[in-house]
């Protein structure tokens, strides 16, 4: 029985480490991907979609949420009917980080109220970038429950597993010491659930960061790029010009010289 608790215990955390994780999209240009979000009667409330660009030459990529939408009967939503909720809108660019720095590494968020059914949620890499091509981007997308349904949620399996821990005990009623075991591992699996969120969040802040930070890079490399390029094109189309121009006048010279030659020769 111990050994079946302690393979519950260290699923349970390997869950929450990836589970807790983001989902990661790769964007090709012009591309669109959606995904969809089951709500069940028993967790309609709110909801709150967050995007993060993590790599592209410009960070924007449109967000669309659309729902509910009733499931057929091969299970697919009928995405084709018209929607109750439809909202489309621009992930804020780097230009906007750039102009307040309150936005340094934060995820852009839309929120809305779920009610049964299903939900597309659509990312669109069709905009224009840096040099006219919305280039590859690697997206973050994640849906993120009410507090209120996110605690209910804790508490049912709260009540699951306390019910389970009570049946464990009772089946070993001569082992109270093995009672006490599993009490202070629930206990300790709780701590190590909250210490697992507190990890989690300042990674994803940290990774965001240098996100934001190589797509600077990459955009100002790009732009110093693009203006030795145009500088270099100036400079040379100059000295063509300046060649061309020393030339001609070399070439007039020597016509008008020849000519007074031949006129002085004449008069002669």
């Amino acid at each position: 029985m111990r050994l079946a608790l302690w393979l519950t215990l260290v699923s349970g955390l390997a869950c929450k480490a990836l589970c807790m994780e983001p989902l990661t999209v790769v964007l090709e240009p012009d591309e669109k991907a959606c995904f969809y979000e089951i709500v069940t009667p028993e967790d309609e409330g709110d909801r709150t979609v967050e995007v993060f660009v993590l790599r592209g030459n410009r960070l924007s990529v449109g967000l669309t949420v659309r729902g509910p939408f009733k499931q057929q009967q091969a299970g697919h939503p009928a995405t084709s009917m018209k929607a109750a909720l439809e909202t489309s809108e621009v992930v804020a660019e780097q230009d906007e980080m750039e102009h307040d720095p309150s936005m340094f590494g934060q995820t852009h968020k839309q929120g809305f109220n779920a009610a049964a059914g299903v939900y597309e949620i659509c990312l669109d890499n069709s905009g224009p970038g840096v040099l006219g091509s919305p280039g590859r981007k690697l997206v973050q997308l994640q849906v993120r429950a009410d507090a209120r349904i996110t605690a209910d949620a804790a508490a049912a399996a709260r009540e699951r597993e306390s019910a389970r821990l009570a049946a464990s005990a009772a089946a070993a009623k001569g082992a109270p010491a093995a009672t006490d075991d599993l009490g202070a591992l629930a206990t300790q699996l709780l701590r190590l659930r909250a210490e697992l969120d507190a990890v989690d969040a300042k990674q994803a802040r940290e990774r965001r960061r240098l996100a934001v930070h190589s797509a600077s890079e990459q955009r100002a490399s790009a732009g110093m790029m693009l203006g030795s390029a145009l500088e270099t094109l100036v400079f040379i189309g100059a000295g063509v010009f300046q060649v061309a121009f020393i030339a001609r006048w070399f070439r007039g010279r020597a016509g008008g010289g020849a000519g007074s030659a031949r006129g002085t020769h004449q008069w002669a």
